[in-house]
């Protein structure tokens, strides 16, 4: 619920988010956390986006994409090469952290 709450306050320019190479992620102070007993940097941390382990999913999705066949959007293989090919770019950052 957080993070669709998050969302609809994006739809509504409530909250800005910050750009990545997978997409716009919430900035830290952007997601409600309250009742939970979480640190700022742990927050950070939940937030990051970590080049490597992108790589990792994109390529196993890029195999189950294949097993499809045919009947796969040519889009999402599109957007899935769209997505490695930032993260390529940006290899040289170990860690593109959320909410700088």
């Amino acid at each position: 619920m957080r993070v669709l709450k998050w969302m609809l306050d994006r739809i509504h320019d409530r909250v800005e988010g910050r750009e990545t190479p997978v997409g716009i992620v919430p900035n830290a102070d952007e997601i409600d956390l309250a009742g939970l007993d979480l640190s700022k940097d742990a927050t950070r941390a939940a937030l990051a986006v970590q080049p490597d382990e992108w790589k990792a999913e994109l390529e196993s999705a890029g195999e189950f994409f294949k097993q499809i066949g045919r009947t796969m959007p040519q889009e999402l293989e599109e957007r899935r090469k769209a997505i490695l090919g930032e993260l390529n770019g940006s290899s040289a950052q170990r860690k593109i952290a959320a909410g700088r």
